[in-house]
């Protein structure tokens, strides 16, 4: 596994007609596009209520990698989250193990599948990544989303984390939204996990 580190994150509800305005914003901001991905996340069960184990494809063109994380969730402040996150990539063949053994465990797993644009900048000696997902085949919980994140090493003690995040993100929607009186972003409540075991439980209901 990678080192331990900090996720500190904010995550929003957008619409589809200001996506563009929101990459036109981050390029005026100095952010840089990274990459688009395709995703398909499993959530495996977890050790612990306050874990979450996943499993990542990540698809660009014909190239396929896979991931295992392992998240916990350390405090939530107002509409950010303080995650220990950890990070290793596998090969599809380990992938395809977790996922059988899980499924004797539980014969539905929770799984969202999004396509992930991916931007970085450097803002005032912090780094943030910010990307915006496209959600699809979630129910009601298909659209587009926003996160803003930056990373913070384990062991290091950074109590202005979470307002800088906060802020660079509501700057971006600020921006992007400017002048709109029928559109309104909104903080998502929910974690992509809970959205898709909300679903599942819908769809057999």
């Amino acid at each position: 596994m990678k080192v331990h580190v900090h996720e500190i994150e904010v995550k929003y509800v957008i619409h589809a007609d200001k996506v563009s305005d929101i990459f036109d914003t981050l390029t005026d901001m100095g952010f840089r596009h990274k990459a688009t991905y395709d995703l398909v996340d499993t959530w495996l069960p977890p050790k612990a209520k306050s874990e979450s184990l996943r499993v990542r494809e990540q698809s660009q063109g014909k190239t396929r990698k896979y991931f295992l994380s392992s998240k916990k969730t350390k405090e939530t402040n107002g509409e950010g989250k303080n995650k220990c996150e950890a990070e290793s990539k596998i090969d599809e063949f380990t992938r395809d193990v977790l996922i059988g053994l899980a499924l004797r465990m539980r014969s539905v797993l929770p799984v969202v599948r999004k396509t992930r644009y991916s931007w970085q900048g450097r803002i005032r000696s912090r780094d943030y990544t910010v990307v915006v997902d496209e959600v699809v085949d979630l129910g009601r919980f298909s659209g587009f989303y926003l996160e803003v994140e930056t990373l913070v090493p384990y062991n290091k003690v950074d109590p202005k984390a979470m307002d800088d995040v906060k802020h660079i993100a509501l700057k971006i929607l600020h921006a992007a939204y400017d002048g709109e009186e029928n559109l309104k972003f909104s903080h998502a409540k929910l974690s992509y996990r809970k959205m898709a075991k909300i679903h599942q439980a819908e769809q057999d209901a």
